[in-house]
């Protein structure tokens, strides 16, 4: 098993920065500032500064990381990832010594739970997932170990496990009935065993505690703020949840072979649910340690529901070595069994493989624009792109930011970029870079229509996508230019040479949806003594106060009774210049579910009179 572990491991640890690693990486430098607090810091998130107090994790996972700062000095991708090798090697050799105990084919079911796409991808990472999945199967193997014998030195180390664990997730709660429902199968009555099982829910009260005297601040309540906040938890988020996982419950023990022929969704779909039955008729009418790993897979599984909104494969890691534990007792003939393992790692191999490219490619973009940060300020904007830009000098871009000319913006069409504000400054295309696979496997794509990191970006197990870029990566350096005309129509494509910032695409053939706030620019005459503004305000929208601005000066607001549209008229004070900057704005705002966009005001058209 350890031999396995290194051969799936070693190939990638030269992997780039990737996903989340970036804000973990953040909380780490704080860690080495505040190491009581390493996550109390601000940071740019999607175009808005946020705090990292309401972050879903515990700080174990940025504590790792500033030590190993501390060590090293500065990230160190080879130095970093062989030191993440022992949760992966925790994890498989926790799952080996409960197959061991659970099933006649011990080797299969670990080599299987290794196999899955979440073991052998998220294994390549800094986020805490594989530390979470070490910590929680080391719990439970030294928890069953400690109960068998009624070991008190075994159930110390369990609680260790247990108090780290719990310090790296919180689902790590969920010890609690997962444990004690191992005790209730077996009948074991060991009462130091009962009460160790709540040593992962009291660890997480005790942060709690101690974040809430030391700096007047919840986590978990920070977390639920921003749950409410941007809706993670609405009823269309949990339904899209909920069939995600299930198609990836499926996808992550069946043979990706048969599933390419019927359906990357039906098909990993009917599986899950068939999974959930067998284990629901398991956990009824079968031996002890059926029924406990039956329980353990419906238990996080029901949990998963109910906690999570994205619908990532790699929630579901901790419930992979019950699930492969339980199917390797069934007597299959082993040609079918390792058939199941290689055909999962062929696949989960290629999806590792195509996520290092994609992450090398932005890894080298940065590299490739590192002349051009010397000379020039350099802004990105896209959070994938982040890290290699920013180790250049490069600074993230927020929504509505002052670009000037001569400065250089390098956005990523996937990675949701912001909105902002060229202060009449024309975006002039530098160079694109299309990021392309070897392979068709894609975890996330512009056309990948993939769960895996997200539910967002469509449904199935994963991409599979040919000839087509995951991503476009575009440098544009912002020049000066004149506005042409004192007449926009937002429905226009000429429109677009001199709509400075704020606002997205055209809808309807008519109209755009602004930001917060959006910035045109209009040639004006003499004769113009006023602005007018068509606009709309959907029932949806909160928004109640909208100002315009001519360059830094406001000169005119218009408060909102409700939604509904209209025209809205300000008066231009004096200025000799031919070019004015025209800015509107309005003072709430939605992101609605599914969409990362930031929405305020429709508006049809801007023109001077």
């Amino acid at each position: 098993m350890i031999l396995a572990v290194l051969l799936l491991r070693l190939p990638f640890v030269n992997q780039a920065i990737q996903g989340d690693d970036v804000y973990y990486l953040i909380g780490a430098n704080h860690a080495l500032i505040e190491p009581m607090h390493p996550k109390h810091v601000d940071f740019a998130f999607n175009g808005k500064v946020v705090s990292m107090q309401g972050h879903t994790h515990p700080p174990f996972n940025v504590w790792y990381l500033g030590l190993l700062l501390w060590i090293f000095g500065d990230v160190n991708e080879l130095a970093f990832h062989l030191a993440y090798l022992p949760f992966s090697l925790m994890a498989a050799l926790a799952c080996f010594f409960l197959a061991r105990r659970w099933s006649s084919r011990p080797l299969t079911a670990t080599l299987l739970f290794v196999a899955t796409p979440a073991f052998v991808v998220n294994g390549t990472s800094f986020e805490a997932d594989l530390p979470l999945l070490g910590w929680w199967l080391a719990s439970i193997a030294l928890f069953v170990a400690s109960a068998e014998i009624k070991s008190w030195r075994l159930l110390s180390a369990c609680v260790v496990t247990m108090t780290f664990a719990a310090m790296t997730a919180y689902q790590t709660a969920l010890l609690l009935p997962v444990c004690a429902f191992y005790l209730w199968c077996f009948g074991n009555r060991w009462r130091p065993a009962w009460i160790a099982t709540f040593t992962a829910p009291l660890v997480i009260t005790l942060w709690q505690l101690f974040e809430r005297l030391t700096t007047q601040t919840v986590p978990l309540a920070a977390l639920a703020g921003n749950f409410e906040k941007y809706a993670l938890q609405s009823l269309h988020n949990k339904v899209l949840n909920a069939a995600a996982l299930t198609i990836h419950l499926g996808a992550s023990v069946s043979s990706f072979t048969l599933g390419f022929t019927l359906s990357r969704i039906v098909f990993p779909f009917l599986v899950g649910i068939a999974l959930l039955a067998f284990c629901l008729w398991k956990v009824r009418r079968s031996k002890a340690e059926e029924r406990f790993l039956a329980g353990w897979v419906l238990l996080y599984f029901a949990a998963s529901l109910m906690l999570f909104f994205a619908g990532s494969a790699r929630y579901l890691l901790p419930l992979a070595a019950p699930l492969t534990i339980l199917l390797s007792r069934i007597p299959l003939p082993a040609l079918l069994s390792n058939v199941a393992i290689v055909g999962n790692l062929a696949v989960s191999l290629a999806l590792a493989f195509s996520n290092y490219q994609q992450w090398d490619t932005y890894r080298q973009i940065a590299l490739s624009m590192s002349e051009q940060a010397k000379t020039k300020r350099v802004w990105v904007n896209g959070d994938w792109l982040r890290f290699y830009l920013e180790s250049n000098g490069a600074l993230p871009i927020l929504e509505g930011q002052a670009v000037q000319p001569g400065d250089v913006v390098v956005s990523a069409k996937l990675g949701f970029p912001s909105p902002f504000n060229t202060g009449g400054g024309m975006r002039v295309p530098m160079r694109d870079w299309p990021v392309k696979f070897s392979l068709p496997f894609q975890l996330i794509g512009l056309d990948a229509n993939s769960a895996y990191s997200t539910v967002s970006m469509g449904m199935e197990a994963f991409g599979f996508v040919f000839n087509k870029p995951v991503d476009v990566v575009t440098a544009e350096v912002i020049v000066e230019r004149r506005a042409s005309q004192s007449f926009i129509k937002m429905g226009s494509p000429e429109s677009d040479s001199q709509i400075a910032s704020g606002f997205y695409a055209i809808e309807g053939g008519q109209w755009r949806w602004m930001s917060g706030k959006g910035v045109v620019l209009l040639k004006r005459d003499p004769k113009h003594k006023q602005v007018v503004i068509q606009y709309a305000l959907p029932d949806a929208l909160p928004g109640r106060l909208i100002e315009v601005f001519a360059g830094a000066k406001r000169i005119g607001q218009k408060q909102l009774t409700g939604p509904g549209g209209g025209e809205f008229t300000a008066e231009l004070p004096v200025f000799r210049d031919a070019q004015l900057t025209i800015g509107i704005s309005i003072d709430r705002t939605i992101t609605p579910a599914n969409d990362q966009r930031i929405l305020g005001l429709i508006v049809s058209s801007v023109h001077l009179q």
